[in-house]
């Protein structure tokens, strides 16, 4: 059981990246784009009262194991930017720094602003 309201989540969503762009289970998202190579944009249903909001977010493999050099597998997550209609996170690869598609990201945001 997940808690949205005053003092828990307000927004939250979790993308199928690798293949596509396709949201596969949200809160409070109305779409998802790809802006390029390993960065995303993730649009509000609802504007958020101000761009002073936490974004947990995390990007996700779908597996058991990792090995440095896994290029498809390796990318890690960071919110590039907060706006109060959307949020922009990317996904730099751990062992190269180069851009590039994780399988999935998931994403929370806590506001008090609405």
């Amino acid at each position: 059981m997940s808690f949205i309201g005053d003092n828990g989540m307000t927004i939250w969503c979790a993308i199928n990246c690798a293949g596509g762009n396709s949201i596969s289970d949200s809160h409070g998202v109305s779409s998802t784009a790809r802006v390029q190579s390993g960065t995303y944009t993730i649009n509000f249903s609802t504007a958020i009262g101000n761009n002073n909001y936490c974004v947990l977010a995390q990007s996700g493999a779908d597996r058991d194991t990792w090995a440095d050099g896994d290029d498809t597998n390796d990318q890690g997550c960071i919110v590039l930017k907060r706006y109060t209609g959307y949020t922009r996170l990317g996904g730099p690869d751990w062992d190269d720094g180069a851009t590039g598609d994780p399988h999935k990201f998931y994403m929370g945001v806590f506001s008090t602003a609405r």
